[in-house]
């Protein structure tokens, strides 16, 4: 048996509670045999970032709730976004581990969501949302502007580091001089960015525009490309990636086609998504 300790965080990182999981022997099973496969049922950072446009967009009230006991009802076919419908009314629901959140146009409909899933679930409600899945939530309703922070988590990385001046401390390690320039850019720019946020605000029209780019074998050790999408909407990037492609393209129009590739499917994604949150 092993009980595992882990801090509960919410406002600005601060510890709120302590949670308790007892693990009895969970590496002594072998896969084929105990299990065929883990999984943990989380919606995408997509997901939630789209939920944050529809709020923002629409004005919708927002609120998070924790489930103090996870895993135990869960099914690999259940889904981590729903949506109910009532009459003109309509509520959100996105589920990320022990972490709900609820968007909804009208108050009276999320307090009785509340109030089944606590009837329900031993849940605990948090209010209105200010601080999900590490990421800082502000809002002024009076402009329809709403903002993604991760401001915390970043000060939390640079004082790891000892990089909150950018000026690290001595270490018992000795790298590369090419990468330990690297990692100092890297915190130079957490530092120099931290306050930047992504802010979504009411449009005139809801419009998903669409980005892709790939460069032509810029990897001096495999000569493959890197593509990168980019989908903005409400003001706000919503969707992007950067990764390198798994071929090597043998002419700059094949490198760009495999970009457009990786970002039409995507988009068909986003389409499908949108389509069914506007039913």
């Amino acid at each position: 048996m092993q009980m595992g300790i882990q801090d509960q965080k919410r406002q600005q990182r601060n510890v709120e509670r302590f949670k308790a999981r007892l693990v009895a022997k969970g590496y002594t099973q072998r896969e084929g045999i105990d299990f065929t496969e883990t999984f943990s049922l989380v919606s995408t950072k997509d997901s939630f970032r789209l939920i944050m446009v529809l709020v923002a967009h629409f004005d919708l009230e927002l609120h998070q709730m924790d489930v103090k006991t996870t895993f135990l009802n869960e099914n690999k076919f259940d889904q981590c976004v729903y949506m109910k419908v009532n009459g003109s009314k309509y509520i959100f629901m996105v589920l990320y581990i022990d972490e709900i959140l609820l968007a909804s146009s009208d108050m009276n409909l999320l307090n009785d969501t509340k109030s089944i899933l606590s009837t329900n679930f031993n849940m605990k409600d948090l209010g209105e949302a200010s601080f999900v899945l590490g990421i800082e939530i502000y809002r002024d309703r009076s402009r329809n502007l709403l903002g993604l922070s991760q401001r915390a988590y970043i000060n939390r990385v640079l004082k790891r580091f000892n990089m909150q001046t950018c000026k690290a401390g001595d270490i018992f390690m000795n790298p590369r001089h090419d990468h330990w320039v690297a990692a100092k850019k890297v915190m130079r720019y957490l530092q120099r960015t931290k306050d930047f946020m992504l802010v979504y605000r009411r449009v005139d029209n809801l419009e998903v525009v669409g980005y892709s780019d790939s460069d032509f074998g810029c990897c001096s050790n495999d000569h493959k490309s890197t593509l990168g999408y980019i989908f903005m909407l409400a003001g706000g990037a919503i969707s992007w990636k950067s990764v390198k492609h798994s071929l090597i393209a043998s002419s700059t129009m094949y490198a760009e086609f495999v970009a457009c590739y990786g970002a039409s499917s995507q988009a068909v994604w986003l389409e499908i998504y949108f389509r069914v949150a506007s039913c």
